[in-house]
């Protein structure tokens, strides 16, 4: 999406507005714009984007009906009232003085009109030549100086137009305005089959509206950082959430480099529910032998602590760190002098996680389940 600004009749820069609002403003042929990547003002009619704008107000312009002036003075109106000889050639001579004055007038006004108009061409052609001037001295000092606050309000504009607007449109959008390193990180949260992006991490981790609330979908406030960073409130479903992403403006497009989550209530709100003690049992498989193994740890919210293995068996026993997630489970810790880690899935089956241990450079089939 391209911001453009342009000049209005009077001389007054306008903007930085979308491409898309312009067809609302009176833009002509020879309207002064320019966008940044621009080196310099142009007329809207030497700028591609501005054909569409300028073809819809042709069209418009064409169809409005032309304004005439039904009143014209009568000619050649006879004298039907009677008079005598006498007065018929005293009315004669003074329409003939009448018409001599009205003639020189006449030729008065004409003159008057014609230096009028010359002098409009003459001073218009130099003020346009001014604000043409002027314009050019502004794309190059006063809209660079100003490029930084230029592109922070482009950027907010952009952030709040793509929540209300675009979230849920093609994947065209993102491509068009995420860095290859965003679409990438889009790419890896996507769950489902085939290749998508993960549009949901641009809001809340909501499936469904926050209870007892208006299920409002709506951009808060969005604030600028400095160094390009900007931070993004907002209503999903009535979940409160904020953002932070790192964008620029490239070319007149506004790109996004990276996103991060700095506040989620649904999230929080399901984490605060969750507090729960873990103990699994299984075992690892070594030459058809399994040994049996246990392991517990606490959970609250995404706070996971007190983790401990136990080798049944042996009877050894490992503090261990756990991170988990719906779909898989994954265990760090040392074995005297040797890495131990465990990294399992949920199985087909449902019944619990199947995966590998690792010791030094041993590998063992595991298997755990509640």
């Amino acid at each position: 999406m391209k911001f453009y600004y342009f000049v209005d009749k009077e001389g007054v820069r306008q903007g930085p507005l979308p491409l898309d609002d312009l067809s609302t403003y009176d833009i002509s042929p020879t309207t002064l714009v320019w966008t940044k990547g621009m080196k310099k003002w142009l007329k809207a009619k030497d700028v591609d984007d501005f054909r569409d704008i300028l073809q819809s107000s042709q069209v418009t312009n064409d169809i409005l009906p032309a304004t005439e002036n039904p009143e014209e003075t009568p000619k050649n109106i006879p004298n039907t009232s009677p008079v005598s000889s006498e007065n018929e050639y005293v009315d004669e001579v003074s329409t003939e003085e009448t018409e001599e004055k009205s003639s020189n007038l006449k030729y008065w006004i004409i003159g008057a009109v014609l230096v009028v108009i010359v002098s409009i061409v003459f001073f218009g052609y130099n003020k346009t030549e001014s604000v043409t001037d002027t314009v050019d001295t502004l794309a190059i000092d006063s809209v660079s100086e100003s490029d930084y606050v230029d592109e922070e309000n482009i950027v907010k504009e952009f952030i709040v137009n793509m929540y209300n607007n675009h979230l849920y449109d093609e994947y065209r959008f993102l491509e068009n305005h995420c860095t290859r390193h965003l679409l990438d990180v889009l790419r890896a949260d996507y769950e489902y089959d085939g290749t998508g992006y993960a549009v949901w991490d641009f809001r809340t981790c909501s499936q469904d509206g926050k209870p007892d609330s208006e299920y409002e979908n709506k951009i808060i406030s969005v604030e600028s950082l400095g160094d390009g960073w900007y931070t993004y409130e907002f209503y999903d479903g009535g979940w409160r959430g904020k953002k932070r992403v790192k964008a620029s403006v490239v070319d007149g497009e506004v790109m996004m480099d990276v996103l991060e989550t700095l506040y989620d209530e649904c999230k929080e709100s399901f984490n605060a529910g969750i507090s729960k003690d873990w103990n699994l049992s299984g075992y690892m498989e070594s030459d058809g032998t399994r040994y049996p193994i246990l392991i517990t740890f606490h959970q609250q919210g995404d706070y996971f602590s007190d983790c401990v293995y136990k080798n049944v068996t042996y009877g050894g026993r490992l503090n261990m760190t756990v991170s988990m997630n719906e779909s898989y489970l994954h265990f760090e810790g040392r074995d005297g002098n040797k890495e131990f880690v465990i990294k399992l899935e949920q199985n087909e089956y449902g019944n619990g996680w199947d995966g590998y241990s690792t010791i030094g450079e041993q590998t063992l089939f595991t298997h755990l389940e509640e």
